[in-house]
């Protein structure tokens, strides 16, 4: 380790995705679907004009956070743009966290809540989800009461379990909590849940978004948060200048100009997940099949090496470690019919 690292890193090991061969990817929440027809034809000729190219991008997205803004029918004012809901995340932590304060998070629940609060000299305040990864809302509602956090997120639909909060559950959050809330709704294009209409009634809510999942954006890293104003202003502050591609801006303009589109995608996947969740729970290798509100579903699974033996036939997933909290559990990306077909096939070899 180097010498010259901070001390409370000294455990920290960088992140890699290590690149694998794969003939189907199931493992990162990807989409599995191709874009609109017309998607290659506008961005090749976005790439054309040179000055997208030579010139730096617009720092504030401003046609980008018009078109969000006009979606949600919120001012344009209410929405910052970040590389992915990984920087706003952090955005947001740098704008509010001082040295030791603490944030409070669900477990398990996005790595990055936990990661970005102690890189930036915070304390994560982690509470556990119960034996069936659902929320308990009166214990996390207590522990925000108990700590008196700086921070709170929220993530619903949860990644990597995939339950949700109803509505009137996170309403009951948000009302509890009297810092800063952040309710991650990456995946709410599955569950058609959201509180976005609230930031301007609570001047203490931030709503994450982002274009890598039902938009299938995950390589340009286009994300976002929508708040009030003077919240959007106070995590601007924060915003790194020019962090958002050009090439990416106009992407993501492109995919909500084609909602009903995308949203046709999302259904079918919707439909496609219960099939393999079902399928899924009838072999001999799973103990259980979690509800799921996202593009993926959890299993939990009385096999070891599962993800290196799928990896032999060139199917990529994602396993969890023994020692976690989600030990014994797999998360498989809904692929599409042919894909999914193809995992169940190889997975009752075992």
């Amino acid at each position: 380790m180097n010498k010259f690292l901070r001390k409370d890193l000294a455990s920290f090991t960088p992140y890699h995705s290590p690149i694998k061969p794969y003939e189907i990817k199931l493992d990162a929440n990807e989409s599995p679907f191709p874009h609109h027809d017309d998607f290659k034809k506008v961005m090749s000729d976005f790439c054309a004009d040179n000055e997208n190219i030579t010139r730096y991008p617009d720092t504030d997205a401003i046609k980008l956070r018009n078109q969000i803004g006009k979606f949600y029918n919120i001012d344009a004012e209410n929405v910052i743009c970040g590389v992915g809901s990984d920087q706003v995340i952090d955005m947001i932590i740098r704008a509010f966290i001082s040295p030791n304060d603490k944030v409070v998070m669900p477990t398990p629940s996005f790595s990055m809540y936990k990661l970005s609060t102690i890189v930036n000299h915070g304390r994560a305040v982690e509470v556990p989800l119960d034996s069936e990864y659902e929320y308990e809302l009166d214990k996390f509602i207590n522990t925000i009461k108990k700590v008196q956090p700086k921070l709170v997120f929220l993530c619903t639909p949860n990644n990597p379990t995939g339950c949700i909060l109803e509505r009137n559950d996170i309403i009951k959050v948000i009302e509890n909590c009297n810092c800063p809330i952040v309710v991650d709704e990456a995946y709410a294009e599955y569950t058609g849940i959201s509180v976005i209409d609230l930031v301007n009634k609570y001047d203490h809510l931030i709503v994450l978004r982002t274009f890598s999942k039902a938009f299938g954006l995950a390589g340009l890293r286009t994300g976002y948060a929508i708040a009030c104003k003077d919240m959007i202003d106070t995590i601007y502050i924060t915003k790194p200048p020019y962090n958002i591609s050009t090439y990416s801006q106009r992407a993501s303009m492109f995919v909500l100009e084609h909602y009903e589109f995308y949203m046709n995608q999302v259904t079918n996947l919707v439909e496609e997940r219960e099939r393999l969740a079902f399928e899924l729970s009838k072999l001999s290798i799973v103990q259980k099949v979690y509800e799921s509100g996202t593009n993926f579903v959890l299993v939990k699974v009385n096999q070891e090496n599962i993800k290196k033996f799928l990896e032999t036939k060139l199917i990529l997933i994602r396993e969890y470690p023994s020692t976690s909290n989600l030990a014994s559990c797999i998360r498989i990306t809904v692929g599409t019919k042919d894909e999914n077909d193809k995992l169940l096939d190889t997975l009752k070899t075992i």
